[in-house]
């Protein structure tokens, strides 16, 4: 099976590959299949990409097509899709991110900013966003376990710049389903689970629990309903 590697500036069809390696710039057009794909700097291709293995990013990738990998995803940088992303175990996004589709995989984490229009549903999904109100957009979440801590804090040299924690609404969405549920610093109109804590820096219009629930008293929430 053939392999794709450009070191500098370059482009590629679509097609059948064993790995895909870009240093420098490149660009594709078509459907590409790969066991790996790693990318340091920037791709940008018209068609879907689909990895056995793993897709690694450095620097930028943007896809008019949807991303499906059985393995693991690790953005560091920028991503751009306009499909969905799926069928992959892990899904690691730092820096910026908007897909147009749904991201689904095993386990998730995300920190930085951006927006996910479709669904974010994963057996665990962690969110750190950045101190910016609306920092991470999502359309709704769902899991079996989701945590959203709050924006870390920037320090120099061991000291922090801000002495005051920011405790705005960093994650927007509709709804959070799932049945362990952490939160802090987010936006949602229903969050509808099990266990169920509320943290500072919340703003929630609806929660429904069926097990247990704890809510910092800093936090905005306008109805809590105990389901049956």
């Amino acid at each position: 099976m053939n392999n794709v590697h450009i070191s500098g500036a370059g482009t590629f069809s679509g097609g059948s590959y064993d790995q895909i390696h870009v240093s420098g710039s490149a660009k594709w057009n078509g459907d590409i299949e790969c066991k790996e794909f790693h990318v340091s700097g920037a791709v940008s291709g018209d068609g879907n990409i689909r990895a056995e293995e793993e897709i690694h990013v450095s620097g930028s990738l943007k896809t008019k097509g949807a991303i499906d990998c059985a393995g693991e995803v690790h953005i560091s940088g920028s991503l751009v899709a306009q499909g969905s992303i799926t069928g992959c175990r892990k899904v690691r996004i730092s820096g910026g991110m908007t897909v147009r589709g749904d991201v689904e995989a095993e386990d998730v984490k995300i920190s930085g900013g951006g927006t996910i229009e479709g669904l974010l549903n994963a057996e665990q999904i962690e969110i750190c966003a950045g101190n910016r109100e609306g920092s991470v957009r999502i359309g709704g979440i769902g899991g079996s376990k989701v945590v959203v801590k709050k924006p870390e804090v920037f320090s120099l040299f061991g000291i922090a710049l801000s002495m005051k924690p920011s405790y705005t609404q960093s994650v927007v969405t509709e709804t959070i389903e799932a049945d362990e549920i952490d939160l802090a610093c987010i936006r949602a109109k229903v969050v509808r689970g099990t266990n169920i804590r509320i943290g500072e820096g919340c703003v929630i219009d609806r929660v429904e629990y069926s097990g247990t629930i704890e809510h910092d008293p800093s936090a905005v929430i306008r109805e809590i309903v105990q389901a049956d």
